[in-house]
C-alpha cells in the first residue's frame, strides 16, 4: 500500500518542484531582474546597478531582491494602470 501511495505522490511532488523552479528562475529572476534593471537604470540615469543586465547570478542577495521587486512592482503598476483605464 505504501508503494502505491508513493508511486502516486512522486509525480505530483516533481511537478510542484518544476513549477516552483520555473516560477523562481523565469518569472522572478529573469523577468523581474531585466525589467527592474532597466527601470533602475532609467531612474538613476545609468548609474545603478553597476552590474550588467545579464549578471543577476553574481550580484548580492539584497541588490537582487531590490531590483527584482522594482521590476515586479513596475509590471504590476502597468497592469493596474491598463486595467483601470480600459
Amino acid at each position: 500500500m505504501e508503494d502505491l501511495l508513493e508511486f502516486m505522490i512522486r509525480p505530483v511532488y516533481w511537478l510542484a518542484r518544476v513549477l516552483l523552479w520555473f516560477t523562481w528562475e523565469f518569472a522572478v529572476q529573469t523577468v523581474g531582474w531585466h525589467v527592474g534593471w532597466v527601470v533602475c537604470r532609467l531612474l538613476t540615469l545609468g548609474r545603478w546597478p553597476e552590474e550588467g543586465i545579464g549578471c543577476q547570478e553574481t550580484v548580492g542577495v539584497g541588490r537582487l531582491l531590490f531590483v527584482v521587486c522594482v521590476g515586479i512592482l513596475f509590471l504590476l503598476g502597468i497592469v493596474w494602470f491598463l486595467g483601470s483605464s480600459l
